[in-house]
Order: C-alpha cells, then sequence, then structure tokens
C-alpha cells in the first residue's frame, strides 16, 4: 500500500512540476522570448496535459488523503496570484513591438512575441488548476455523501 501511495504523490509531483513548467513559459513570453510559429510543441503538450488531467484525477477521484491534495492545490493557487502580479509589474508586449516598428531594433536583443500567446498560456493553467480544485471539492462531496449514508444504513452496526 505504501508503494502506490508513493507513486500517485510521484504523479501528482509530476502533474503540478509541469503546470509549472507551462507558467514559466508564460513568463518567458511575457518577457517578449520569441516562440516559434512553426514550433507547435509547448500547444501540443498543453493539449495533452488537459487531456491527461481528467484521466488521472477520474481513476484518483476516491483518494484518501484530501488533505494532501487541497494543500498543494492552495500552493498553486498562491504561486498563480503571486505570478499575476510579477505580470502586472512587467512592461507589455506592445512596448517592445512598438519599440521594434519605430527602430528597426529588436530591445535588448528580444523579439517580441504576441501578446495573446501569454494570455492564453496563463488561461489554461488557470483553467486546469480550476478543475482541479472542483474535482477535488466534487470528489469530497461524494465521500461525505457514501460516509452519512454508510452510517444511516438499517442494518449497519
Amino acid at each position: 500500500m505504501r508503494k502506490a501511495n508513493a507513486i500517485k504523490f510521484t504523479i501528482y509531483f509530476l502533474l503540478f512540476a509541469v503546470i509549472l513548467y507551462f507558467e514559466y513559459y508564460a513568463i518567458e513570453m511575457q518577457e517578449g522570448e520569441w516562440i516559434v510559429h512553426d514550433d507547435r510543441r509547448p500547444l501540443t503538450s498543453m493539449m495533452a496535459l488537459i487531456g491527461i488531467c481528467p484521466i488521472y484525477i477520474s481513476y484518483d477521484i476516491a483518494i484518501r488523503n484530501m488533505l494532501c491534495r487541497l494543500s498543494a492545490l492552495l500552493l498553486q493557487a498562491v504561486f498563480n496570484l503571486w505570478s499575476l502580479l510579477w505580470f502586472s509589474t512587467l512592461p507589455t508586449l506592445g512596448t517592445y513591438e512598438a519599440e521594434y516598428e519605430r527602430t528597426g531594433v529588436l530591445p535588448e536583443n528580444m523579439i517580441p512575441s504576441d501578446e495573446n500567446n501569454f494570455y492564453f498560456c496563463w488561461i489554461v493553467g488557470a483553467i486546469i488548476m480550476t478543475y482541479l480544485a472542483v474535482v477535488m471539492i466534487i470528489s469530497y462531496a461524494m465521500k461525505l455523501y457514501a460516509g452519512s449514508k454508510r452510517l444511516n444504513h438499517p442494518n449497519s452496526d
């Protein structure tokens, strides 16, 4: 049983690490790093993550240690709020684009990427976290309902 729990926590750790990777990727975009339009690997990875999350969470919907999942989600939410605050202090990508169009020289050797790409990445991360939160709450409610139903059963001792 301990081996199964270790595998389960490893999968959760990897899942949150991948989500953090996408958030740091979004930070790189916000700083004006170039995204090659022909390179679809980040988008494909995000779609794979969105596909893997529901499958794994559905399999693991009855995990007993709800507190660990909720605490990991809380840490992720704190990181999201911190990163949103940090993003708001950075110059917008439109600033880089305007300078490039005006001078024809890349500011600080950075090629501005499309601002929509950054917001898309951040929104995908937020959707994943919202989905995880909703599934965890539903899972907890189902456990409470199953527990109360078992206690109220006429044949229970």
